[in-house]
């Protein structure tokens, strides 16, 4: 009878035993789980956007300390591999910035298929607008950058919008004082105010044709601007960060001699598209005329207000100011011979 007790007590001792073993192991695996698929997370976020992988990481943690630890782990790796995987279209994840010319083509191409819309349209003014996909990066120059996300895509002038197109609305249009040259239709327009061409971007927006396509135009946002100028690179220019080999895509004061007081001699705006583009396909994003951007703050509460501003440089600029990060104060009826502008589009939902 001892044996027996002794026995019996040995046995009771023993499931206690591995059962508090169980216990702690069975509260350690899902931790352990956890902390392995953080560090796989945070691996994926720095080496893609992986924008939703936080977000999916927090969901699938309540999963596993409030539902059955084999189902949360199920759970779990089904949102990760949903977050880090290919998407429903079939995309592939997007690369970390900066991309390269290639990775910034496949990006677009990629993006404009998965949202239905096309790479490249021409509207009523005969306008080629480039499609731009969303994304995520700092703006600004050094010193001062702030994150930005552009969560919707947008389509933007191939070029500055030229005087032959302006003109389909103000067929008067002339910049005083330039010679003739500078006049022709393929030059970029000049001497417009901010409001001008905002009153442009309303009448196309009211055009019949543009209208039932769903096509709103508007000025470029700054962050809009920017996203669109660097094409996926973190450079001062979509090319570099030097002014080596700037001749070749954008127009500037490259001899640096002192700018004439008129549009003369061949020194002024010259026609758009003739330089290499960037990634995305855009000409004359840098130089050739300065680039009213839509910011214009006002804030009646405090009588505080911000002007509006030019980002691009001109054909009267240094190669200092024809980078993607510089920018030159405006006021709203401000005109000039290198100021000019280029559209976006945004698509409003077409009522059935």
């Amino acid at each position: 009878m001892v044996h027996d007790a002794s026995e019996h007590f040995g046995t009771n001792a023993s499931r206690r035993f591995f059962s508090i073993r169980f216990h702690h192991v069975r509260h350690a695996v899902p931790f352990i789980v956890t902390i392995r698929l953080a560090i796989f997370s945070f691996f994926c976020y720095f080496q893609k956007t992986g924008e939703r992988l936080p977000t999916i990481l927090v969901l699938g943690v309540v999963c596993m300390r409030v539902w059955d630890r084999c189902v949360s782990r199920l759970v779990l790796i089904g949102l990760i591999s949903a977050g880090c995987g290919s998407s429903a279209n079939g995309q592939s994840p997007v690369p970390r910035l900066p991309w390269t010319q290639d990775q910034a083509k496949t990006v677009q191409t990629d993006a404009a298929k998965a949202v239905g819309r096309p790479l490249v349209f021409q509207n009523v003014a005969g306008m080629n607008m480039v499609f731009i996909p969303g994304g995520q990066f700092e703006i600004g120059p050094n010193g001062s950058k702030r994150r930005v996300r552009l969560k919707h895509a947008f389509h933007i002038g191939q070029t500055e919008v030229t005087l032959g197109q302006f003109r389909k609305w103000k067929p008067d249009h002339k910049v005083a004082g330039s010679d003739a040259e500078f006049n022709e239709n393929d030059r970029p327009v000049a001497f417009v105010s901010w409001r001008e061409a905002r009153a442009f971007c309303d009448w196309l927006s009211e055009h019949p044709e543009e209208k039932k396509a769903g096509r709103v135009y508007g000025l470029p946002t700054e962050a809009e601007w920017e996203w669109a100028a660097r094409a996926g690179t973190l450079t001062t220019r979509y090319f570099g960060d030097t002014d080596k080999g700037q001749t070749e895509t954008t127009w500037f004061n490259s001899t640096y001699t002192p700018n004439p007081k008129h549009e003369s001699s061949g020194r002024g705006r010259q026609q758009v598209a003739r330089l290499r583009p960037n990634a995305w396909g855009l000409f004359d994003v840098l130089g050739n005329v300065w680039e009213w951007c839509e910011d214009h703050q006002l804030e009646n509460k405090w009588g505080e207000s911000r002007d509006p501003v030019l980002r691009g440089g001109s054909w009267r600029s240094g190669a200092f100011h024809c980078t993607a990060v510089a920018h030159d104060p405006g006021h709203p009826d401000q005109k000039a011979d290198n100021i000019g502008f280029r559209v976006v589009c945004r698509f409003r939902p077409i009522p059935r």
